[in-house]
């Protein structure tokens, strides 16, 4: 509630200041007043090199992911995990999954040949520790540690035992298989689905699950120069009852050779379960942190402690801090000296940061102040020879603790490398003056049926270049007001790369999203929604008033929401700047104010009811009131499609549908709330709309006077809807699916959601050069491009066509890996089915149905969502309300100018 009041105050101020900027008038860029490259500007080239190509190349490998282990001398350890395609005569539930799985380290040197992979799960599988025939383990064991030859050994008794047992379980087998025929023949003549003769229903309630030792790798780290592996997992006791299992497995990377593995210390009480959550290694010591939980809900970690002279030690924080709740721990941030930080969450998520002693097994509470690092703390890590640095959307900082400052040691200004990778999935590995190493999974918003290996892992590496090969080139400021996506990214790499005269930089001054991910605002659970409508208008205003001082950005992107842009003393009419030629007419069309295109849309989605197409009629495209009224207590069963699968309050169902109407109360400069669309929509709400009632269990909420089952919901509301996500959350329902608007006076169509747009200021000097950029995001590349890695439509016709079927194809691939393992009966269960390209010109239709964009003042949708309330608790009339909401609104409007 502080940063929501402390918002309001500066969006108030920042209301202010427009005025005095729109009073004095507007200052044009003065010709060439556009920076330049300096000469002497750093500069660093970029070079990537792909691992793991081996993996995509296999095609009897179902699913691969490699995650970034660490640097050990030239090399780099990735961590790999996967799985193989199942004979197709193998039934995947009688045999075991681990026995088509995999678990690799792969070392590679910097030029990405492979040196070494070493095979995890084959130290695992002979260590006996998760070897369900096996004694019981003993934690306390005096020499947990196994020789080489004794594990080998064990795993020839145990294989020895399996090979004894292996005609009695044919025989059993045979007997269970020919009851299994006899129970379905007998269950398809009370109407079971049979294929083949035989019913298989992996979901039997009577079926006899016989326990079995599970295990996975939590995590790998190096330590010593040796690569060590986390595992932990469960071994079956008693009836369902397990004990809990963790262990490392230490392996010398040179050799691949075993150097170890040992049981990690837990907790020794019955009623208490835990896991490794991995190790973290600072300058020699290591850390291993075990989450402890039970049945009671009590949550706390054991932390095992390496220090550099080889020391082990477990320290207990249920001793070291008794009675305080511990869910989860955070990164540690080393600060020195074998002291670390973390910031510790109880199962509220209440927080409490600690520093500890890795020496001594202190503990303490943290005084220091915590608001200067905010979130970085999630994803600092510790570089040798530089300290804790995070990354963010500008570079790399450095945390300074001493200081309790951020230095930006590094600009991403100064190379060209795609920003959105570097935030989604990068790590550095090493830093000099000279040269900056990262490396990662890039994951690149794929789609939602990409598999982990057809993920790029990729090391980039970054040297300092001899000259600028871009001084003296004129830059153009390029800023969002929401946030950098791949496809933009990689378009102005691209730009950057090719164009001899210009070069773009990023500016995130106006982005809501970076002002969150650095940490200098926090969110607010209780206020959020409207915390952040007051950070958005606060940021879209200090836009104005850059914009008219000639100070603003030459290249506007994101801001088609910001209604109050839609003006030439800010932005430039496009629309006989471009060809928009086979683009989506009638959002071009819809885009635009008073017939001027300011804000052109490169991506877009549709926002509307999400319904069964025969529930209603064949030509309907919206709702009246009555209308919907009528389908929420039919086809709904009651349950209104806004509520269906959220928490929308009263005020929160208003404002969505609001958007719909939008143009029906502001018109240019003037505001109109008392029309029948307005008051229409109020009673409506009023009357049929009751905010959600909290049962504090959790398992969800329960609406008032509605029955919410677990099935899935007849119809729902959903925003900026793309193909892609309809393919993903309606499966095989798609090509039956249609969207159609919120109610409305008059039933119109659904809206149009722009997700990407782009603008260009009507203050730059550099208009052809930005125009010409327009025109690259609209091209072919970029918008398919767009649509394959954004979750969205690109406003190009053709892209959104090939993407779409792009979508279909993994679609249904997906449905015929399924089938490998599953009958027709449990995919139809499942909700999948193979897709028709028809359901592509459907949506297609759907899309031309549109013609309104979602756009709204965000500081008058503040103002409405201060007012309304006092009508829908009965405290005012409809009419005061409207009186005073516009009042409010014409004045703010006027002052701004």
């Amino acid at each position: 509630m502080k940063q929501a009041k402390k918002i309001v105050a500066c969006t108030m101020a920042a209301t202010m200041i427009v005025s005095s900027a729109m009073a004095s008038g507007c200052s044009k860029k003065p010709k060439g007043s556009n920076e330049k490259v300096p000469d002497d500007a750093p500069w660093y080239t970029v070079d990537t090199i792909k691992v793991g190509e081996q993996y995509k190349e296999d095609d009897s490998i179902e699913y691969s992911y490699m995650q970034f282990v660490a640097q050990v001398g030239n090399n780099l350890a990735y961590y790999t995990s996967g799985s193989y395609y199942m004979p197709e005569d193998v039934n995947p539930w009688e045999v075991n999954s681990d026995d088509y799985s995999f678990d690799n380290i792969d070392i590679y040197s910097l030029d990405g040949n492979l040196v070494k992979s070493i095979d995890i799960r084959e130290a695992v599988v002979a260590s006996g520790y998760y070897d369900y025939q096996a004694e019981p383990i003993d934690g306390d064991a005096d020499d947990p540690n196994a020789e080489a030859e004794d594990i080998e050994d064990a795993d020839a008794e145990a294989a020895d035992a399996q090979a004894e047992d292996a005609d009695a379980e044919d025989a059993d087998a045979e007997a269970e298989d020919a009851e299994d025929v006899a129970s379905d023949e007998e269950l398809i003549g009370e109407g079971g689905i049979a294929e083949e003769g035989v019913i298989i229903d992996s979901w039997d309630s009577d079926y006899e699950y016989e326990p079995t030792a599970w295990w996975y790798i939590t995590g790998c780290t190096v330590k010593n120069g040796n690569v060590v592996a986390s595992v932990t997992g469960g071994i079956p006791t008693d009836g369902f009852e397990e004990e809990s299992v963790s262990a490392e497995f230490e392996f010398d990377m040179g050799t691949g050779d075993l150097v170890s593995s040992n049981l990690v210390e837990m907790d020794e009480d019955d009623d208490v379960s835990g896991n490794s959550e991995g190790t973290q290694v600072f300058e020699g010591y290591s850390v291993n942190k075990v989450w402890l939980w039970s049945e009671n809900g009590d949550y706390s970690y054991i932390l095992n402690v390496e220090t550099p002279d080889g020391t082990s030690t477990s320290y207990d924080l249920r001793q070291l801090l008794p009675g305080v709740v511990i869910y989860d721990i955070s990164q540690m941030v080393y600060l020195g000296d074998g002291e670390v930080l973390f910031k510790a969450n109880d199962a509220d998520y209440e927080e409490t940061y600690y520093t500890f002693d890795l020496n001594t097994g202190a503990i303490d509470e943290y005084s220091g102040d915590t608001t200067w690092f905010g979130n970085d703390i999630y994803n600092a890590s510790y570089v040798d020879g530089v300290g804790n640095v995070t990354i963010d959307q500008k570079g790399i900082k450095k945390l300074d603790f001493d200081s309790q400052s951020k230095e930006q040691i590094f600009s991403f200004d100064n190379c060209n490398i795609n920003r959105y990778d570097v935030m989604n999935g990068l790590t550095i590995v090493s830093m000099t003056d000279d040269q900056v190493v990262l490396t990662g999974t890039l994951y690149r918003g794929n789609g939602y049926y990409v598999s982990g290996n057809e993920l790029d892992t990729e090391i980039f590496i970054l040297r300092k270049a001899d000259s600028n090969p871009n001084a003296g080139k004129t830059i153009l400021v390029a800023a969002t007001l929401g946030y950098f996506d791949y496809t933009l990214c990689e378009a102005v790499c691209t730009y950057n790369d090719t164009n001899p005269d210009y070069f773009i930089r990023l500016d995130t001054k106006y982005s809501v999203t970076d002002k969150y991910l650095s940490g200098e605002v926090e969110y607010d659970e209780e206020n959020q929604d409207d915390a952040e409508l007051e950070l958005t208008s606060e940021l879209s205003n200090q836009l104005m008033i850059d914009l008219l001082a000639g100070d603003g950005p030459d290249i506007i992107l994101d801001g088609s929401s910001f209604y109050q842009l839609n003006n030439e003393d800010y932005l430039l009419n496009l629309s006989e700047e471009i060809s928009t030629d086979g683009l989506f007419s009638n959002v071009i069309d819809a885009a635009k104010v008073d017939e001027k295109l300011y804000q052109v849309p490169l991506t877009i989605g549709i926002t509307g009811i999400v319904a069964n197409a025969a529930d209603v009629g064949s030509d309907q495209h919206g709702f009246t009131f009555d209308e919907y009224s009528d389908f929420v207590s039919g086809p709904c069963n009651g349950t209104d499609p806004f509520q269906a699968e959220t928490g929308r309050t009263q005020l929160d169902v208003f404002t969505e549908c609001l958007a719909m109407i939008n143009a029906d109360c502001m018109s240019g400069d003037k505001v109109s709330f008392d029309n029948d669309s307005f008051r229409a929509l109020a009673e409506y709400v009023n009357d049929n709309i009751t905010d959600p009632v909290d049962t504090g269990n959790d398992t969800g909420v329960v609406y008032s006077g509605m029955g919410m089952g677990e099935e899935q919901a007849v119809a729902t509301y959903q925003q900026s809807l793309a193909f892609t996500s309809l393919l993903y959350w309606y499966s095989s329902k798609v090509e039956d699916t249609c969207v159609l608007g919120a109610p409305t006076v008059d039933g119109r169509g659904p809206i149009i959601g722009v997700s990407c747009s782009v603008a260009v200021s009507a203050q730059t000097q550099e208009k052809e050069a930005c125009v010409a950029f327009v025109e690259t995001l609209l091209s072919e590349d970029i918008q398919t491009d767009y649509g394959r890695y954004d979750y969205c439509n690109p406003v190009r016709i053709s892209a959104y066509e090939t993407t779409a079927q792009e979508a279909i194809d993994a679609y249904n691939k997906n449905v015929e890996d399924y089938s490998r393992y599953m009958t027709d009966a449990e995919l139809v269960e499942m909700g999948m089915a193979p897709v028709d390209s028809s359901a592509i010109d459907r949506f297609e239709s759907m899309i031309e149905t549109c013609s309104q964009v979602s756009s709204i003042d965000p500081a008058v949708m503040s103002i409405i969502r201060e007012e309304m309330p006092a009508y829908f608790s009965g405290q005012k009339t409809l009419d005061d309300v409207i009186v005073i909401m516009e009042d409010r609104v014409q004045t703010f409007i006027n002052e701004r100018g």
